[in-house]
C-alpha cells in the first residue's frame, strides 16, 4: 500500500512535537451547550440529534495522543504572525498551501506555481478539493490587466510538484498541459465557473457554471468535462435536464434550474452535489405584474450512472454557506451539515427529514465548517476565531464528534516552530 513516506520521515515523538498551547484533548462537554437553542430543533427525547445514532466505532470517537488517525488534510492558510494584514476581518488570500496531519504538523508544502506579482491583489482562494492519493487541486482568482482569470493547479505530495492545469477566462478554458484552449458555450464570468476534479476520470476536470439567474440560455445550464492532458479527447457534456429530469422537480417550477452550489460529496463517493434554484411564476390577478419566486433543491448525482440521484427540497434551510453533504448509502442515511449564516454560533444537521442544531462554545466566534470526517458519527472539523489578543484573527481548529469537542489545535507546526493560523480552505486528502 502506497503511503506518504514524508509523513513518517518528518514525524517526531509526540512529546517533542506538541505543547499544551498547541494541541489538546477537549474537556468534558458542557451539557448546556449540546442542543441549546430552539426546542423544536431537537427530537422528542430532547437529544440534539448530533449525539444519537451509530458511530461509536469511528476512529474519531475516542481520541488520545497515542491513537490519532493518520488522515492528511490540504490546508490553505495564513500565518498570522507574518502574513496577515487583514485577519481581523477575515483573509481571502492564503499565504501557504500545505498538507498537514491530524496533529497539525506540515508534512508537505507548495508554493503558487504561477506568477502573480503583476496582479492587483494577492490570489484569492475559490476552491480546494482532493484529486487523488496525496493530491489536491486549488483554484485561485487572479486579477490581471486584461480582466479576471481563474488559475487551477494541482499539488502532488508524492511527486513534490505543483502544476498549473487550467486557466479559466470569460468564454474559454486554457489547458497548458494539453496545449489547447477550449471555448465555452457562453461568456460566463471566470469566478462563476466552479472547477472540480472529475470523479469519472482523474485526468479530467469538471467545469460547472454557477448562477441563480432565470434569464440564461440553455447551453449555460450544462456541466463540461475536459481532459487536462489529451488535446484530442472529446469534451463530455451533461445538460441539467439530463441530470435533473422533470419528474424530480417540484411541479410548480416553470424554468430549468441553475446551479448555485457545485462540489463533490463529502463521503468520498465521487458523487456530484448540486444546489439548484428553479422559479415559479406567479401573476397578480387583473394585473400585468409577474413575480418569480425561487424554489431550491439539493441533489447528488453519480456521473457514471446519472439515473442514480438523491434529491432534498431545501427551501428555507439557508444552505448558502457551503454545506457538508454525504448522500445516502446502503449503510447510513443522508447527512447534511451547515452553518445557517455568517458568524453564527450554531451548526445545523439534517438527517432523514429531522433538523437538529448544536450550539458552539461561546469562545468560538465566526466558525466555518471544514471537512466531514465520518458521516455516521457526525464527526467533522470546524475552525473559529480564538481569543488571542496578541494575534487578532488567529483561529483554533476543532474536531467535533457526535456533538462533543474531542480534539483541538491552536497552532500548526512548521518545522520546529508553532504558528498561529487563519484557515481559508481545508479538505481531507487520501493517502492511497
Amino acid at each position: 500500500m502506497k503511503r506518504l513516506a514524508l509523513l513518517s520521515a518528518l514525524a517526531l515523538p509526540l512529546g517533542a512535537c506538541s505543547s499544551d498551547t498547541s494541541l489538546r484533548l477537549a474537556p468534558p462537554p458542557d451539557e448546556d451547550l449540546l442542543g441549546a437553542g430552539d426546542p423544536a430543533a431537537t427530537d422528542p427525547a430532547g437529544d440534539s440529534g448530533f449525539g444519537s445514532g451509530s458511530g461509536g466505532d469511528s476512529p474519531w470517537a475516542n481520541l488520545d495522543p497515542g491513537d490519532i488517525p493518520d488522515d492528511l488534510f490540504a490546508v490553505a492558510w495564513v500565518d498570522v504572525t507574518t502574513d496577515c494584514w487583514n485577519c481581523t476581518y477575515g483573509p481571502t488570500a492564503p499565504s501557504r498551501y500545505d498538507l498537514i496531519d491530524a496533529l497539525g504538523r506540515v508534512v508537505s508544502s507548495f508554493a503558487l506555481p504561477f506568477e502573480w506579482e503583476d496582479s492587483w491583489y494577492k490570489p484569492e482562494l475559490l476552491n480546494l478539493a482532493a484529486s487523488g492519493p496525496g493530491r489536491f487541486i486549488v483554484s485561485n482568482l487572479v486579477y490581471v490587466e486584461s480582466g479576471v482569470e481563474q488559475v487551477v493547479w494541482e499539488a502532488d505530495a508524492f511527486a513534490d510538484t505543483a502544476t498549473v492545469i487550467a486557466r479559466v477566462r470569460t468564454g474559454e478554458v486554457e489547458l497548458p498541459l494539453a496545449g489547447i484552449t477550449v471555448p465555452l458555450p457562453i461568456d460566463s464570468w471566470a469566478q462563476d465557473d466552479r472547477v472540480l476534479p472529475d470523479p469519472t476520470d482523474p485526468a479530467r476536470l469538471l467545469i460547472v457554471p454557477t448562477s441563480s439567474s432565470p434569464y440564461l440560455p440553455s447551453d449555460f445550464r450544462a456541466i463540461w468535462s475536459l481532459s487536462v492532458t489529451d488535446p484530442d479527447a472529446l469534451v463530455r457534456t451533461w445538460t441539467l435536464p439530463e441530470l435533473v429530469p422533470a419528474e424530480l422537480l417540484p411541479a410548480s417550477w416553470d424554468s430549468i434550474p441553475s446551479p448555485w452550489l457545485a462540489r463533490l460529496a463529502d463521503d468520498d463517493s465521487g458523487r456530484l452535489i448540486l444546489g439548484l434554484t428553479g422559479f415559479e411564476t406567479i401573476s397578480e390577478p387583473d394585473s400585468k405584474i409577474v413575480h418569480l419566486l425561487p424554489k431550491e433543491i439539493l441533489m447528488s448525482v453519480d456521473l457514471d450512472a446519472p439515473d442514480e440521484r438523491w434529491v432534498l427540497p431545501s427551501a428555507g434551510m439557508n444552505l448558502s454557506y457551503t454545506p457538508l453533504v454525504a448522500p445516502p448509502s446502503p449503510e447510513r442515511p443522508a447527512t447534511v451539515l451547515w452553518m445557517p449564516g455568517y458568524c453564527e454560533d450554531t451548526v445545523m444537521l439534517w438527517e432523514e427529514g429531522v433538523i437538529a442544531q448544536m450550539t458552539l462554545p461561546i469562545e468560538d466566534q465566526c466558525a466555518v465548517l471544514g471537512p466531514l470526517l465520518d458521516a455516521a458519527s457526525r464527526s467533522f472539523i470546524y475552525t473559529a476565531w480564538a481569543d488571542e489578543p496578541e494575534w487578532p484573527g488567529a483561529q483554533r481548529l476543532v474536531v467535533s464528534h457526535q456533538g462533543e469537542e474531542v480534539w483541538s489545535l491552536d497552532r500548526l507546526r512548521v518545522g520546529l516552530s508553532e504558528r498561529p493560523f487563519a484557515v481559508i480552505g481545508m479538505t481531507r486528502v487520501p493517502q492511497d
